[in-house]
């Protein structure tokens, strides 16, 4: 009795052995029923183009009794490593090919922790047993940042640290220098804090300790005294991002609210804030100021916040 790969030898082209071409076939997804012929002892060959391989084939199913398998013509044989040698120039092989990502959305909590999301989309999906398409949505925390303070309670509990304005040049950093610089370029600034602006606040002292009156720099302690109205720059420094980028304590008008002196024991003492002024040009306005003067940036302020 003939065995199975004689019969086989009788009734099929030995040319259509082991191509997909010769026998028109290519299937999508995975289809046990695409399968063509191939003799056992010719998987090297599947390393040569498909012409030269039909042509081997041929030759050695002519001069040999060899057992036969099966070679596959469907989209998972990639997946499986059981495809036929003229597979991927045959049925075409497609890798998925996606768009680029769309920029970040916006962050989904006004105040406080939310997430933001981007996408991209499918422009050409795979064929074939190509490469499956790469995920298509992405999510990462954010945090909002536009938060106002609806208690005018909690602002009036405030209390500012401030400091004379001769330390405000301490606070100047070249972030293209060590660490700095890595930080700057991975961890790109909030969009919210480029768009911020720092600003001026003129006070009115209505009280001050005692103990204000012996600090060092006896033209500062002047300044603290009741009556005297001063003016307090907020650096981009000492500005919140969960107080929506702006300095702590930086009062309410026509309300009185805190002061204290940083590293100070002693002294502080109670303001009412007068007017807030935007930085022009890099100097600040305190138009209610009794000097009614332009006062500089660091140098001429009279204190900063911390």
């Amino acid at each position: 009795m003939q065995n199975r790969g004689e019969q086989l030898n009788r009734q099929i082209d030995p040319l259509q052995f082991g191509s997909c071409r010769t026998n028109s076939l290519c299937c999508s997804g995975r289809d046990s029923r695409c399968s063509v012929l191939m003799p056992m002892s010719t998987q090297s060959i599947q390393r040569r183009s498909s012409r030269d391989s039909i042509s081997l084939f041929g030759n050695l199913l002519e001069t040999s009794n060899a057992p036969l398998k099966e070679c596959y013509c469907d989209g998972a044989c990639i997946t499986l490593g059981d495809c036929c040698a003229d597979y991927k120039e045959t049925c075409g092989v497609q890798d998925c090919i996606v768009s680029d990502w769309k920029p970040w959305s916006e962050c989904d909590s006004q105040c406080g922790i939310g997430t933001m999301n981007r996408s991209r989309v499918i422009i050409q999906n795979a064929q074939n047993g190509g490469k499956e398409c790469p995920e298509l949505n992405q999510r990462r925390a954010c945090q909002g940042q536009n938060c106002q303070v609806k208690d005018e309670e909690k602002l009036l509990r405030e209390m500012a640290i401030i400091l004379p304005s001769s330390f405000s040049t301490h606070r100047t950093v070249d972030e293209t220098k060590d660490i700095r610089r890595n930080l700057r370029l991975n961890y790109p600034k909030d969009p919210l804090k480029d768009n911020i602006n720092e600003y001026c606040v003129s006070f009115e002292i209505i009280k001050s300790q005692k103990s204000c009156e012996i600090l060092q720099d006896n033209n500062f302690a002047s300044k603290l005294q009741p009556g005297s109205q001063i003016c307090v720059y907020c650096q981009e420094a000492a500005m919140r991002s969960h107080l929506g980028y702006r300095c702590t304590g930086h009062g309410i008008d026509t309300k009185p609210t805190r002061w204290s002196i940083f590293n100070q024991d002693g002294c502080h003492g109670k303001w009412i804030r007068l007017e807030k002024q935007s930085v022009n040009k890099g100097r600040c306005f305190c138009s209610k100021s009794k000097i009614n003067s332009t006062l500089g940036i660091g140098s001429e302020a009279d204190f900063i916040f911390v």
